[in-house]
């Protein structure tokens, strides 16, 4: 471990905008909160104007490249070669794949500490191709081959699930978001916050909040609130998030006739208005742990959600929500209707998950767990 200096880590990733990211989410948690006497920070990744700014307000070191987008560039090499060598890091901290291959080859000739975060997915995805699946395995057999590659994950759940995909990885730790949660400002739009106060007035509001693509399904949430507002008429589903089926989806709530639906696109610090929501769904095929269920504990919002990642495990042992099968959209209905209708259920639901966030979850726990892990790192052969 270094004794007269900070610890300095280069967070590398790709694909953040700012915007329903729970990768950046998670990340900024780590450079909000952790000590800037003991650890500098700074960050590698594509570019974007919404990220940018946040960095310069948490007053963050950042480099962009625009080339991590390219399929393959040499030039991005270079560029992030030189970065690493200038900045002297101590400890490389690679977000999602397409960083972790290349920080990982890299890492065999630099000989840095290397970490994996791990967000919910590895090599086997939707989003990669059998050729491009083929060559992270290899790269990711070169990569452990040299290099002693420790992961995080966002719950104990996820790191079983990455073990079955991949067992070459050296060490792997598990954290918890919990409480550390941050927020650029708490302004709210004042219209949306007086609908939202109107709609609670006359009914119970349930809320999906997140990108609105395949992974996180919303497509099942709106067909299960479908089914349930047929014989319970006093239930209204808020959807907050934008994405690539944002318009598909919007068409086929016009064309179902259904009601009691609107869409607020993306909303800026969408956490403040969850006082407002009555119970939080989740359907995604496929997690980490999403920031959208800390956020819901903190403010007592019982969640129902999929089987997926973290979220699994944290419902379970908390008793702060209730889970259905990912496949079948009468559990979900079955379940969503179980919550409405029993108001105690809610509201303890909704307190247990406000209990573990502010003592199991603590931020206190959160930043221990960081400064001893990135200690432990630095002081292993």
């Amino acid at each position: 471990m270094k004794t007269n200096n900070k610890i300095k880590i280069c967070h590398f990733v790709n694909r953040i905008t700012g915007k329903d990211d729970g990768v950046f989410k998670h990340l900024i948690g780590q450079l909000v909160y952790l000590d800037k006497e003991k650890f500098e920070q700074f960050i590698v990744f594509q570019g974007g104007e919404v990220v940018e700014k946040y960095l310069q307000s948490i007053q963050i070191k950042y480099y962009v490249i625009e080339e991590v987008e390219k399929k393959f560039s040499i030039k991005f090499f270079l560029n992030f070669l030189k970065i690493l060598i200038k900045e002297k890091v101590d400890i490389i901290n690679a977000h999602l794949i397409k960083p972790y291959v290349i920080s990982g080859l890299l890492n065999i000739f630099l000989r840095k500490k290397l970490i994996f975060s791990y967000h919910g997915l590895f090599i086997k995805n939707d989003y990669n191709s059998n050729l491009e699946q083929s060559i992270y395995k290899i790269s990711h057999f070169l990569i452990t081959l040299f290099n002693k590659v420790y992961v995080l994950t966002p719950s104990n759940k996820s790191k079983d699930i990455l073990l079955t995909e991949t067992k070459r990885f050296f060490k792997i730790f598990s954290y918890y978001q919990g409480k550390a949660l941050f927020y650029f400002n708490n302004q709210s739009d004042k219209q949306i916050e007086l609908e939202l106060k109107n709609l609670k007035s006359e009914y119970l509001i349930i809320a999906f909040v997140g990108r609105l693509n395949r992974e996180k399904n919303a497509q099942l949430c709106i067909d299960i609130f479908s089914r349930v507002s047929e014989s319970n008429k006093n239930v209204y589903l808020v959807i907050f998030g934008s994405g690539e089926e944002e318009e598909s989806l919007k068409a086929y709530v016009k064309s179902s006739n259904l009601e009691r639906i609107k869409f607020y696109g993306y909303v800026n610090n969408a956490n403040i208005y969850m006082k407002y929501f009555d119970i939080l769904i989740l359907t995604s095929k496929r997690e980490g742990m999403p920031i959208v269920v800390w956020e819901a504990m903190n403010n007592s919002i019982p969640v129902l959600s999929t089987k997926v990642g973290g979220v699994e495990e944290i419902l379970t042992e908390n008793k702060c929500g209730i889970l259905f099968k990912k496949k079948n959209i009468l559990d979900g209905v079955v379940n969503l209707l179980l919550i409405i209708k029993d108001k105690d259920l809610r509201v303890s639901l909704g307190e247990n998950g406000k209990k573990a966030i502010d003592t199991k979850y603590s931020l206190k726990n959160f930043t221990n767990f960081f400064e001893n892990f990135y200690n432990q790192i630095l002081n292993e052969k």
